[in-house]
């Protein structure tokens, strides 16, 4: 994560639920500032508790959602990903509330897992449908926050989803650590230098 020098609302995270099942995270407060920064503790925290707790998808994101919309007086809302991974079988089972979707990497090529519901904070009652897929062993996922793909030049253009994924299409067998390297160093480039107005976020993890 590069943070942006007037405070983003970008956050991740990822923790394990029992001996064989990881939860992992990524989302983006609408906003910046202070502001930002204390909804999204708070959205972490609430993630947390609710994954603990429940152990499924769709129950957490629900009630992380009601959570955030119950105590919400700044009115403000965060696209969120979730998923949990099953180390054993490769099962991975997600859910995206508004969030940029993410893609897989492996030698079969890339795929994307679309979006399944609207970001939380705005409407207690929605939530995002939990989807599954599995990854396969060395199978890629890639998380990332819109500063990737909104990151601009002098020019006034975007980085863009099509030069990213074809950043990645070209990256299918690279190895986490590089691949999260050259999607920095891609969008450094394409900047040129321009002020960075919004944190630059990239998660990646591979199962083994």
């Amino acid at each position: 994560m590069r943070p942006a020098r007037d405070g983003g609302g970008d956050f991740y995270d990822y923790f394990p639920l029992d001996e064989h099942r990881v939860a992992v995270a990524i989302g983006d407060v609408c906003g910046k500032g202070i502001p930002a920064s204390l909804f999204m503790a708070v959205a972490i925290t609430t993630l947390r508790t609710a994954a603990q707790e429940e152990k499924d998808v769709a129950r957490t994101l629900a009630r992380t959602n009601a959570s955030l919309c119950r105590d919400n007086a700044a009115s403000m809302f965060a696209t969120l990903f979730f998923a949990v991974l099953d180390l054993r079988t490769g099962e991975f089972e997600y859910g995206n509330c508004g969030h940029n979707a993410p893609h897989t990497l492996s030698v079969a090529g890339r795929r994307t897992l679309p979006t399944t519901g609207i970001p939380v904070g705005l409407m207690p009652d929605r939530s995002a449908r939990a989807e599954k897929v599995v990854l396969e062993r060395g199978e890629t996922l890639v998380l990332f926050t819109d500063g990737v793909t909104e990151a601009m030049n002098p020019r006034q253009e975007e980085f863009g989803d099509a030069r990213f994924e074809a950043l990645l299409d070209g990256s299918t067998e690279r190895a986490p650590e590089p691949l999260l390297e050259e999607i920095f160093s891609e969008v450094d480039s394409f900047a040129e230098g321009e002020h960075q107005a919004d944190d630059v976020t990239a998660l990646i993890l591979r199962r083994a």
